[in-house]
C-alpha cells in the first residue's frame, strides 16, 4: 500500500506539473490552440524542424482532446491536420506529415507515423548516423517527412495500434487494439492483427448515383468535411441540406467520365460564393454563385492518369467529387450546404 508520503509526493508533482502546462514547441506555426475541447498539462504539441524556412504546420481543429502525454508533432516538409472534435487518448504519438479528420477516437498509446529509420540507403552506417545524416538534409529538400498517412472522418483506432507510413484508412473504419496497419483500409472496414487484415465491417460502403441530405443511408457518401453530428444535422436538414466546410468530397457509384448534378445553397448572402471542382483527381473548373440556390452541372475532363493516382486506391472504383470554397480564413463560418448530388451520365 502507497505510504501516505509518497502519496503526497506524487500531488505535489503533479501541481508542479500543471503548473508548468503543455509543451508548445513554435506555437506561430500552429493554428486551433484557442479553440481546442482540452490540453492536459502534460502533453507535448510542436512542429519540427525549428529552422526559420520550415513550411510545416499544425492544424487543430475544432474541440479536439488531447489527453495526458499526447505527443503531436508535424515533421517538415510536412504537415499536420487533425479535424473537429477528434480525441487523443493517453499517450498517443503522431508524428509527421499526416492528415487526420473530424470526429476521430484515438484510444490510448496509438502510434501513428510518416517517417521511417533509414537501414537501406548507407546500410553500413549505424542506424543512428543514418538518421542524423538525413536529419541534417531536411533544408535541403530530403524526404524528412516520409510517406503522408490519410486517416478519414470517423475512425476508430484502438488501445496499442500502430499506423505505418503511408497507409490510407477510410472513412469509418475501425482498427483493432495492437493491430499494426500496413496496408490501405475501405470505408467502414474493420481491421485487425500483424499485419492488418479485414475480419468484418461497420457498414457495407456502396455509393449510389444519386445521394440526398435528407437519407440517412447517405449520409457515408458525404464523405468528408460535411457537418454530420445529428445536433448539426437537426438544422441544415430543416432547409433540405448538410453543412459543408471548406474542403468537401462527395462519393458516388461509379461512372467513365461522368457528368454529375450538384444542388445546394448559398449561405453567406454577403458575397458571391466561388466553388472549384474536380471529378477522380482531375480539375473540372470554377463556378460564382449569387443566387441563395443552385444547381451545377459538372462535367469529367477525360482521363488524366496522374491525376487519378492521387486518388486513395480504396476509393477509385468510385466517383469522387471533390468540392473547394474559396476563402480567406482557414476555419471560416459555414458559406455553403448541399442537397444532393447524382450522375446524369
Amino acid at each position: 500500500m502507497m505510504s501516505f508520503a509518497r502519496k503526497l509526493w506524487r500531488a505535489a508533482r503533479w501541481v508542479a506539473a500543471s503548473a508548468r502546462g503543455p509543451t508548445i514547441l513554435r506555437p506561430e506555426r500552429i493554428s486551433g490552440l484557442a479553440g481546442l475541447g482540452a490540453l492536459h498539462h502534460s502533453a507535448h504539441l510542436s512542429v519540427w524542424p525549428e529552422s526559420d524556412h520550415s513550411t510545416s504546420r499544425l492544424n487543430l481543429g475544432r474541440k479536439v482532446y488531447v489527453g495526458k502525454d499526447v505527443e503531436v508533432a508535424a515533421i517538415g516538409p510536412g504537415s499536420v491536420h487533425v479535424g473537429d472534435f477528434t480525441t487523443f487518448q493517453d499517450r498517443c504519438q503522431i508524428y509527421g506529415d499526416l492528415y487526420i479528420g473530424a470526429h476521430c477516437i484515438f484510444a490510448r498509446n496509438v502510434l501513428v507515423i510518416s517517417t521511417e529509420h533509414k537501414i537501406r540507403e548507407k546500410p553500413t552506417w549505424l542506424i543512428s548516423d543514418q538518421d542524423v545524416f538525413h536529419g541534417d538534409l531536411v533544408g535541403q529538400g530530403a524526404r524528412a517527412a516520409g510517406r503522408k498517412v490519410w486517416i478519414e472522418e470517423d475512425c476508430w483506432l484502438g488501445w496499442s495500434c500502430t499506423v505505418m507510413p503511408g497507409v490510407y484508412i477510410g472513412r469509418g473504419a475501425v482498427i483493432g487494439s495492437n493491430c499494426v496497419v500496413t496496408r490501405d483500409v475501405g470505408p467502414y472496414e474493420i481491421h485487425g492483427g500483424v499485419p492488418n487484415k479485414q475480419i468484418s465491417q461497420r457498414f457495407d460502403f456502396s455509393p449510389p448515383a444519386a445521394i440526398s441530405a435528407l437519407d440517412d443511408l447517405h449520409l457515408p457518401y458525404f464523405y468528408r468535411g460535411f457537418r454530420l453530428r445529428q445536433a448539426d444535422l437537426a438544422g441544415s436538414r430543416s432547409r433540405g441540406c448538410v453543412g459543408a466546410d471548406i474542403n468537401t468530397v462527395v462519393v458516388l457509384a461509379g461512372s467513365e467520365n461522368p457528368t454529375v448534378s450538384i444542388a445546394g445553397r448559398r449561405l453567406d448572402r454577403g458575397e458571391p460564393l466561388t466553388l472549384h471542382f474536380s471529378i477522380n483527381g482531375a480539375d473540372c473548373g470554377t463556378h460564382v454563385i449569387h443566387d441563395e440556390t443552385f444547381e451545377l452541372k459538372i462535367t469529367a475532363h477525360g482521363p488524366q492518369p496522374e491525376m487519378q493516382a492521387q486518388v486513395p486506391s480504396p476509393l477509385r472504383p468510385y466517383t469522387v467529387i471533390g468540392i473547394t470554397a474559396e476563402s480567406a480564413s482557414p476555419q471560416p463560418d459555414l458559406k455553403f450546404e448541399i442537397a444532393s448530388a447524382r450522375i446524369l451520365q
